[in-house]
């Protein structure tokens, strides 16, 4: 039953709360179903419009008993009208439709298939506008936010994905073999530092004592130039006396000179005197006592001169060696004093040096107590984790070992209850075929029917169970090459994470004898 398109408009527009709006020009709606059909209203009966709905009766009696038309009520008080389709005409006709069980089921399969059809259908047909929605969406130029929040979300899924292979095994033990190729590369490093230090200490104690070998070679230098300055001096000293000596010797040759002038001047006077003598007695002694007065007082001052003059002497040589005593007094001084100094210095030298290798040895065994203590501990963590992956392994074998255990026992016990079950429905088949023998007289061919028939289902149910076992059996094979393609995938995938951290190793300065326990490291084997 269904009311026409105008009168469902109409009734729209004058109660929208309570009435139905049409959607289509062709539906029709049953207004009395939402309780909005009113007396009296003036409805286009639309009973014979040819060859939509066809030809329809007016309402009877055996209708209205029927619940078609509500009791009490005639076609003017009901103001509605009625339109039976010709399916429903023909159902009507038809009456009652009682089914098999098989045909009920194959009714409902049918349905079923014809549902699942259609939602297949309209999957497909979901999928497609999807796909074509996101290949719209892909067309689009993305705004700045959307753009951002992509860029975002891929960060997210890029460290999501980063962060589940980092979980794998094999990520793990990439990630152990890196660590290890860092570590040890530090402590390579660290042992070139060290030997880098030792080189510069050397060096520099080289220098130091380069330097100490000039200093001494300088001070030799300085020593013997001093020394030859001193013997130069002396020199120069001993040349001073030599010509100051030779002067005194010219000067006592002068004064011998003069007094030996003197003398034979005196004797010449005296000869003169002797001669004027003869000339007058007194005239001669007077003269001779004046003359031997005055050879007195020459030959006094010619004593008190060479007195002076050896006293002299002698306090010029007594200046002298006291000049060079004191010099040489001074220049020991001097030498004691560098001598000690350039000792002192020795001292503080050999002391500061052994300080500093004091302070080396300490800071290598200090350092190498924590390398050796780092490396057990690394050891350690190794070995740790060797056991724990090798009791891992043996519990997954253990696992495994179990699980094909319970499957051969589960296919053992499958197979055995088959047998049993063959074999009951053996002696079954031979009870029956026993009794069928005892009744072969007068149920031959029923008998023989029933076997015919036991027999094909016997066949069937084998053939069954044989196209069971067959289906298991390629599940089984499928299965394992798709464990084996995944197995390929992951080894790739691992393979491309190798390589990844082979370039990050080299990026780092890892030498290539550390990259080399990666880049031979068989991890399929450690899948296997």
């Amino acid at each position: 039953m269904a009311v026409t398109d105008t009168a469902s408009i109409g009734q729209s527009r004058r109660n929208p709360r309570t009435s139905y709006r049409a959607i289509s020009r062709n539906s029709h709606i049953d207004e009395s179903l939402f309780c909005s059909a009113k007396a009296g209203a003036k409805i286009r009966l639309p009973f014979n419009r040819p060859g939509k709905y066809g030809a329809c009766e007016l309402p009877s009696e055996d209708t209205t008993k029927r619940g078609l038309i509500p009791a009490g009520r005639s076609m003017g008080s009901l103001g509605e009208s009625f339109v039976l389709l010709r399916s429903d005409l023909e159902r009507m006709k038809q009456g009652p439709a009682y089914l098999t069980p098989e045909e009920a089921a194959a009714k409902r399969k049918a349905a079923e298939a014809k549902r699942e059809q259609e939602q297949a259908i309209s999957a497909q047909r979901k999928q497609k506008m999807l796909q074509m929605e996101e290949e719209r969406k892909k067309r689009e130029p993305l705004s700045e936010t959307q753009q951002i929040q992509q860029r975002r979300n891929d960060a997210v899924l890029r460290n999501a994905e980063a962060m589940l292979l980092e979980e794998k095994d094999e990520v793990k033990n990439m990630n152990q073999i890196i660590m290890y190729g860092k570590c040890v590369t530090i402590r390579d490093a660290q042992i070139n530092e060290k030997k880098y230090m030792m080189r510069e200490e050397e060096e520099a104690e080289r220098s130091s004592d380069l330097a100490m070998e000039l200093d001494r070679q300088r001070a030799v230098a300085a020593y013997e130039e001093r020394e030859q300055l001193k013997e130069e001096e002396r020199r120069y000293g001993a040349q001073i006396l030599s010509e100051q000596i030779e002067e005194r010797k010219i000067q006592r040759l002068l004064q011998e000179e003069q007094v030996e002038q003197e003398r034979l001047q005196m004797t010449k006077e005296i000869a003169r005197i002797k001669e004027l003598d003869r000339k007058g007695v007194e005239d001669k002694v007077r003269r001779a006592a004046i003359m031997a007065g005055e050879v007195e007082k020459i030959n006094s001052a010619q004593v008190e001169r060479k007195r002076a003059v050896a006293e002299r002497e002698i306090l010029e040589d007594a200046m002298i060696a006291e000049y060079v005593r004191q010099r040489d007094l001074r220049e020991q001084a001097l030498a004691e004093q560098k001598a000690a100094a350039a000792k002192e210095k020795e001292l503080e030298t050999a002391r500061l040096r052994a300080k500093q290798e004091r302070a080396a040895d300490r800071q290598a065994e200090i350092d190498e107590l924590r390398a050796r203590r780092y490396q057990e501990a690394h050891d350690r963590g190794i070995r740790a984790k060797e056991l724990a992956d090798r009791l891992r392994a043996a519990e997954t074998n253990r696992d495994l070992a179990e699980a094909r255990e319970s499957q051969q026992a589960a296919r053992l016990r499958a197979q055995a209850e088959m047998a049993t079950i063959e074999a009951a429905e053996f002696a079954r088949v031979l009870a029956e075929n026993k009794k069928a023998e005892q009744l072969r007289l007068t149920q031959a061919e029923a008998a023989a029917e029933v076997r015919q028939r036991h027999m094909d289902e016997l066949r069937t149910q084998i053939a069954a169970n044989e196209e069971s076992r067959k289906h298991e059996h390629e599940e089984q094979v499928q299965a394992g090459i798709a464990a084996r393609a995944k197995i390929a995938r992951e080894m790739a995938l691992i393979e491309s994470i190798r390589q990844q951290k082979l370039k990050e190793m080299e990026a780092d300065g890892i030498p290539a004898k550390y990259r080399a326990e990666l880049a031979r490291k068989n991890f399929g084997k450690e899948r296997l």
